[in-house]
């Protein structure tokens, strides 16, 4: 059973953003998609097929100020497009049964992908990540803090290691139009905590 959240909880000193990913109020969290919305979304797939990641997901992405740090939040809508964008490169459409592997394997699930930044390679190995609602504590069901890999390099300076950190939760009780917290915990300090609409995602 989720534990009640309070702020005495977590005494961290946080960089709090509150990014609405999708400014549409049409648009919202689609826990089950339509026949109609899953073409909408391998139609994104298809047009978009000349967009690296980060440009593809911007619209599921927050920046996290002043660090460059990202986190992505994935859903079935932007799973099927990812996958529609590659059977495009390939000159090549879906197959129904990779498109029910996809739903299949996103169903009761909350996804996300932090971008992290640090100075060792194995900087991110110890984070731990807690999804905050409606004063409760979701612990992950699934989570990958991978080794980090050097990136980019700069003359006389410290070395960069970037980690792709990702955590899923189980979303069974949580009401699709409702807000979250996603609290990347660092037991060596510099907690991020993101909060995300999920009434503004697709």
């Amino acid at each position: 059973m989720a534990k009640t959240w309070t702020h005495a909880s977590f005494p961290l000193t946080v960089c709090l953003l509150t990014f609405p990913l999708l400014a549409d109020p049409a648009l919202a969290f689609w826990t089950d998609l339509t026949a109609e919305q899953i073409k909408q979304a391998i139609e994104y797939g298809r047009t978009h097929k000349e967009y690296d990641d980060e440009k593809f997901l911007k619209e599921w992405t927050v920046i996290l100020q002043g660090s460059g740090e990202s986190v992505v939040v994935y859903t079935k809508y932007n799973l099927l497009a990812l996958a529609a964008r590659g059977a495009a490169k390939d000159s090549r459409e879906l197959r129904p049964e990779e498109i029910d592997a996809i739903l299949s394997k996103a169903e009761g699930r909350l996804a996300f992908r932090a971008s992290l930044y640090g100075s060792m390679a194995d900087f991110a190995q110890s984070f731990h990540a807690v999804l905050l609602y409606d004063e409760h504590i979701i612990q992950p069901i699934y989570k990958e803090n991978p080794l980090a890999e050097p990136y980019g390099w700069r003359p006389m300076a410290p070395p960069v290691f970037r980690a792709l950190c990702s955590y899923e939760f189980p979303l069974k009780d949580i009401n699709p139009n409702a807000a979250v917290t996603l609290l990347l915990i660092n037991p060596r300090g510099g907690e991020r905590q993101v909060n995300f609409d999920l009434s503004k995602m697709r």
